[in-house]
């Protein structure tokens, strides 16, 4: 099961991508950076409006895409938590945006 918490590590995509893309397309732009989908990282997508947003992650046999469609109240709370878990100086989160 996918749980969200401490010993994960997030990279943020800086730039909006569009929401119908899939699980081969957002791997795709994630190999187009020079990082390896699969490597158990989880890769945060926004679209253009900062209302919906993907996570995408490789489980055990799989990538694994949750998607969100956020109110503002839970938007900025989510965000608020996304950057405060990368900008952390600890060994098991990384700061990377890509």
């Amino acid at each position: 099961m996918f749980v969200l918490n401490e010993t994960n590590v997030f990279r943020v995509c800086c730039t909006p991508v569009d929401m119908r893309q899939g699980i081969l397309r957002l791997s795709q732009l994630v190999r187009s950076n020079d990082f390896n989908p699969s490597d158990g990282v989880v890769y945060v997508f926004y679209n253009r409006f900062r209302n919906r947003i993907k996570l995408l992650h490789w489980e055990r046999c799989g990538f694994v895409v949750y998607h969100w469609m956020l109110t503002l109240q839970r938007l900025f709370s989510i965000a608020v938590w996304i950057v405060q878990r990368c900008c952390l100086d600890s060994a098991t989160t990384q700061k990377s945006l890509f």
